[in-house]
């Protein structure tokens, strides 16, 4: 009897101790990525996609793009729908999908331009406010436009500069505004300034990515145009032969470039 009473005893006792992780859920659900991050510059930054101006953070916010919940004011709902305040991420530019409007006669409206794509020539949509549109061109190029906004991002020497910059020779040597082919040109009616330029490509994947673009035999078409709402900057990258293959296509959208009435 006195045997099971010190029995009873020890797990009365056992029972009344509660757990430290207790109402916890498992440890391995604690770092379950819930939505997903995107790769963003540090907060600040003018430094974008491939060397672009631009698709920065909000400067307010020093946690931005660090996976860090925002401070008060600038946190978004968590896209699970759960309380966990770890799986609030700060948006890196994110906007829904869209793509251009058309006109009757089926041309694409691009702020306050209108043109014609080209046969070949695919959009495709886009998600960041800094993009104003994007296409694929060909089998393995692409077009991208970025707009932001009326007073632009950096002057055109700067940016052109930039671009130029992601290439060098076949012998190593760094590309310079002073070999590329720059031209200052109308548009539309609209100062323009157009750049071509080839050879081994360096460029980041995606902003703040440690992965880079490292490709040889590639070209760039590119424009920095003006317009009433500010400058478009335009880039045509690929493959050096379908670029070449795409040249009388791009000419012919930068000739067909109009204002809308």
């Amino acid at each position: 009897m006195r045997n099971a009473l010190i029995l009873v005893a020890l797990l009365g006792g056992a029972c009344s101790k509660k757990s430290a992780t207790e109402g916890l859920p498992p440890a391995t659900e604690w770092n379950a990525n819930t939505g997903e991050t995107a790769m963003v510059p540090m907060p600040g930054t003018k430094q974008g996609l491939g060397g672009d101006p631009g698709e920065a953070v909000d400067p307010s916010n020093p946690h931005a793009g660090l996976g860090i919940p925002p401070p008060p004011g600038h946190d978004q709902a968590d896209p699970s729908g759960s309380d966990d305040p770890h799986a609030k991420v700060v948006a890196a530019d994110k906007t829904p999908a869209k793509t251009l409007d058309k006109l009757p006669n089926g041309d694409l409206v691009l702020g306050p331009f209108a043109f014609a794509l080209p046969k070949g020539w695919s959009e495709e949509p886009v998600s960041s406010s800094m993009r104003a549109a994007a296409f694929k061109v060909g089998a393995d190029a692409e077009l991208i436009i970025f707009y932001f906004g009326k007073d632009g991002a950096g002057s055109i020497d700067d940016n052109l500069a930039r671009w130029v910059g992601q290439f060098s020779s076949a012998d190593g040597k760094p590309t310079t505004l002073d070999t590329a082919k720059v031209l200052k040109v109308k548009v539309a009616g609209q100062d323009a300034t157009t750049l071509s330029v080839n050879g081994h490509l360096h460029a980041m994947a995606m902003p703040g990515a440690s992965d880079a673009i490292d490709k040889a035999d590639q070209a760039m078409l590119g424009m920095i145009v003006a317009s009433p709402n500010g400058p478009y900057y335009w880039k045509l990258v690929g493959p050096k032969a379908t670029i070449e293959a795409n040249a009388a296509a791009w000419k012919a959208v930068l000739d067909g470039l109009k204002l809308k009435s």
